[in-house]
């Protein structure tokens, strides 16, 4: 596992001769993955030359090179611009729901940023919940800004893939509901807890 901050420091130090090396670094590569994505292909170069002067430099790394057991990993992507889901998006899936009068094809629901953890943090299971779930789901990671982009260029934007835990659960007798926005007079529903603080991993 790679520091690409110290490692593009260490290449812009010694191939590069660059006397800001490390300053240099954390602008080129941001603070985190949000910010390195945003920096689009430079920032991607900038990469590309520290894990190859890390390979290249194993025991020259300056405290590039870390060992797993010792760091605890973050969310891949923090607060992320957009965290769009889609449920019943395959066929045995969509079967189920067809028969229990549910959708019968895909739909795409929203879920609040602030939502997302790292994998080894903890899941909270509030008092007021029951049946809390999990489901493993793949989580696509666009890399660029885009819009009504077509079948053939959408791997164009795909700066990679992660395991993604959708936490779930069925309300309880307090759980907390919120009014349908449609129509003040009908019925609250609940909550769903895919909008509350960390239920994904």
């Amino acid at each position: 596992m790679v520091d690409l901050h110290t490692a593009y420091a260490s290449h812009l130090r010694e191939v590069e001769a660059n006397p800001s090396a490390l300053e240099r670094a954390q602008v080129t590569l941001g603070r985190d993955m949000v910010e390195f994505l945003k920096r689009g292909d430079k920032a991607l170069e900038a990469a590309r030359k520290a894990l190859a002067y890390a390979s290249g430099n194993p025991s020259d790394g300056a405290g590039a090179i870390l060992d797993p057991k010792e760091i605890r990993l973050m969310s891949p992507v923090p607060r992320p611009g957009a965290l769009v889901s889609a449920g019943k998006n395959f066929s045995d899936h969509v079967a189920e729901m067809a028969s229990k009068k549910g959708p019968s094809s895909p739909v795409a629901f929203l879920k609040l940023p602030g939502t997302v953890i790292g994998p080894e943090d903890d899941i909270p299971y509030p008092p007021e919940v029951k049946n809390l779930d999990y489901e493993v789901e793949l989580a696509i990671i666009i890399g660029k800004a885009c819009i009504d982009v077509s079948q053939d260029n959408a791997f164009d934007y795909i700066a990679g893939y992660a395991t993604f835990n959708d936490i779930s659960a069925s309300p309880g007798k307090y759980w907390p509901r919120i009014a349908s926005s449609d129509s003040p007079r009908r019925a609250r529903r609940p909550a769903p807890i895919t909008h509350m603080p960390t239920p994904c991993p």
